[in-house]
Formats: C-alpha cells, structure tokens, sequence
C-alpha cells in the first residue's frame, strides 16, 4: 500500500521504484528521491501526522487507508515524506536500540533509569513513558490486560558453571523450544495473543483461543507457541504456514496443530504477579489446570554445573535449541 501510494504522487511505475531502492537500499531515502518536486507541501505538524496515522488505522479497507496516506505525502516535503515512509516501515536505521531510548529519557527528565525501564516494560511504548516521565508520573504504570507487554528476555552465558553463580545454589530449568513467544490476554469473554514484536497473532489460533475461553479467570500468560504432533514438537518451518493468517481453515488446522506452553503466569484476576518470586508464580499456574492445547513447560531442578550439563544434553538430543536457566527467587 506505502509502494503505491509512493508510485502514485511520484508520477512514477514500480520498475523506476525498484531502480531507486537498488540505488539506496533504503526505504526513506528512495521516498524521498522520488518525491522531490513531486509535492505540494503544507505546514504539517506531528500531531497532523499522528492524527492521519489513527485515521488509517481506523479505515477498514486498503482504499481508503491508501487515499489517507496520499493526502498526507502530497502536504510533506520529500524530507517529511522520508522519515513518514521508515516510521510506517519500522525502519529508521539510526542506530538507536530501546535502551539508549530508556537512558535519554531518564537524563532528559533527571529520573532514576530503573523507574524508565519498568515504565518501559509495562506499557510496551517508549512514546507513554516519555510522557510519564515528563509528568513525573512514572510509578503510576500499571500492566493492563489487551495491552501489549514487554517480554522478559534471556542473556547468553558460556558455560553452566557461569549460570550457577549468577542464579545461586539452585536452578530451574526448562528446554529451549523452537516456536515462537506467545503473550496471551484473558479478560472475560476477549482473548488476544501476542508475538515477541508484540503484533496481535490471535486470528492464526483460533484452537488456543477456544481453549482459553474455557478458563475461569482472568490471565496473563507468557509462554511458547508451537507446532505439535503425536507428542512431538515439529519444525518451525510448519508453524511459520500459520502466522499471519486472519482465518485457519479445517485442513490447516489438521495438517499443522498447535500447542501453547506456558511457562509463565504474569496476571491473574485482577492482581499483578510481576514482583512475586517466580516460585510462587509457577505454583499458582500449576494450580490453575489449564486445558489441551496448554501444556505447562516441563521444569528439572539442577543444583550443579555438571548436572546442568547433563539436563543440556539431554535438551539437544529431544532436538531442542538449548536451556532456559532461571533463578526461582526472581521476579
């Protein structure tokens, strides 16, 4: 839809589109090109660009949401249209990961960093958290159901001995399993899934969906979709035939069954469970006896680096990627 609106107010094909890309590999820089002296710019201010941005949103059908976007390139000069074209596109290439984000943001309202980063994970936009923290209202986030949360990620080590000393006497373990990060939402009869990048999946499991429909509470659940067949994970190459669907149909659902693996529990009835040990947030997901397709991810205790080493083994040999090693008293 970008391209076309692009071809259209540039006056020019996809070919010349494609000569442009070949030139700059870069999606701003061939808008910009291919706009200049091609628009009628017009004082336009973020919010104009943000108001549009909600407008497109909104619009059901590609015609009109491309009808939108062209109004708003032909009022751009070729540099606005640019930096438009790689904010629509994720694509801003300036080096600048979240974190750096985070810093800037706690220099720039003198706020304690570890306040930035929980804001930050919370609500899943860096953009609220630099207005909570121009409000000073930073300790005011709150995690809210249907609402994208950032995920907790792992950090690589070389060696078990060095995952025994950064978790302590005792560790718990799971397998590293080949599917993709699931965040699912319960709040009465709504379910949302999430994917790592945080993007709503929910349409492509729709079996995952049903099932969670059936659990009396409210939810959140951070865990692993994957493809499963007669108690055997499948290839990612088969799960990846049901991402980005809007409908699975019977035959896809037959040929490529699904599974989510939770392993888990960040919210439950009302209450957020972030800062309960993660002892006591497996306990009360046990407790919890979620129904087929949920499965709970299969956890071994490993008290020494060389039995580590062995439950590694053993993960690579049911072909799984590796080990998740996490201290039971973390939050």
């Amino acid at each position: 839809m970008i391209r076309n609106a692009v071809c259209e107010v540039a006056e020019v094909d996809e070919e010349a589109l494609g000569e442009a890309y070949l030139r700059h590999a870069d999606v701003g820089d061939v808008i910009e090109e291919v706009l200049t002296g091609k628009t009628r710019p017009e004082p336009t201010s973020l919010l104009d660009i943000q108001q549009a941005f909600d407008r497109i949103y909104q619009e059901r059908t590609v015609k009109k949401k491309a009808q939108i976007l062209r109004d708003l390139l032909v009022r751009l000069t070729p540099l606005e249209a640019k930096y438009v074209g790689k904010v629509l596109t994720g694509d801003l290439r300036i080096g600048l990961r979240a974190g750096l984000v985070e810093e800037g943001i706690a220099r720039g309202f003198n706020v304690p960093l570890g306040d930035v980063a929980w804001a930050s994970m919370l609500s899943g936009d860096l953009g609220e958290v630099a207005l909570l923290a121009r409000r000073g209202t930073l300790r005011q986030a709150r995690l809210r159901l249907m609402h994208p949360f950032q995920f907790m990620l792992a950090s690589p080590e070389e060696d078990a001995a060095a995952i025994m000393r950064r978790v302590g006497g005792e560790a718990w373990v799971e397998d590293k399993y080949d599917g993709i990060r699931g965040q699912l939402h319960k709040e009465g009869d709504r379910v949302v899934l999430y994917s790592r990048d945080l993007n709503e999946v929910t349409p492509a499991f729709p079996e995952v969906v049903e099932a969670a429909l059936a659990v009396p509470h409210d939810l959140l659940l951070d865990g692993e979709l994957l493809a499963f067949r007669d108690g055997v994970v499948r290839p990612f190459f088969e799960l990846q035939r049901r991402l980005g669907r809007k409908k699975v149909d019977a035959s896809l659902l037959r040929e490529v069954p699904v599974i989510f693996v939770a392993f888990d529990l960040l919210y439950l009835d009302g209450q957020g469970l972030l800062t309960e040990p993660l002892r006591e947030r497996r306990r009360v997901l046990e407790s919890l006896a979620l129904p087929a397709p949920f499965m709970l991810a299969y956890l071994i205790q490993a008290h020494s680096a060389e039995e580590l080493d062995r439950i590694f083994e053993g993960a690579r040999a049911r072909n799984n990627e590796g080990l998740m090693v996490k201290d039971p008293a973390s939050r």
